[in-house]
């Protein structure tokens, strides 16, 4: 991630250094398929930041969907032969 984005993305979610670097490291170690938390404590990371997160790592958003009722999403993002699915409920 450049140092513009990185920048951007610092304001826009009043992040520090060390958290964004902490939340990006998170999403990484999962697309990469290596050892994270699994206790639980879950960090907070909006969406947003997440999905600019996976794109930046490559991948390609193929497939949204979103039940109007209670916002429960799914994002499908694709990489070479990788599928990850982000899910959730706003």
């Amino acid at each position: 991630m450049n140092e513009e984005k990185r920048n951007r993305l610092k304001q826009f979610y009043n992040l520090n250094d060390t958290e964004l670097s902490n939340r990006i490291g998170w999403i990484e170690n999962i697309l990469k398929d290596q050892a994270y938390d699994k206790t639980g404590k879950v960090p907070f990371i909006p969406v947003g930041l997440i999905d600019e997160i996976i794109k930046d790592a490559g991948f390609e958003l193929i497939e949204s969907d979103i039940n109007g009722f209670q916002v429960d999403f799914w994002n499908t993002y694709k990489k070479d032969d990788k599928v990850f699915v982000l899910s959730g409920s706003l």
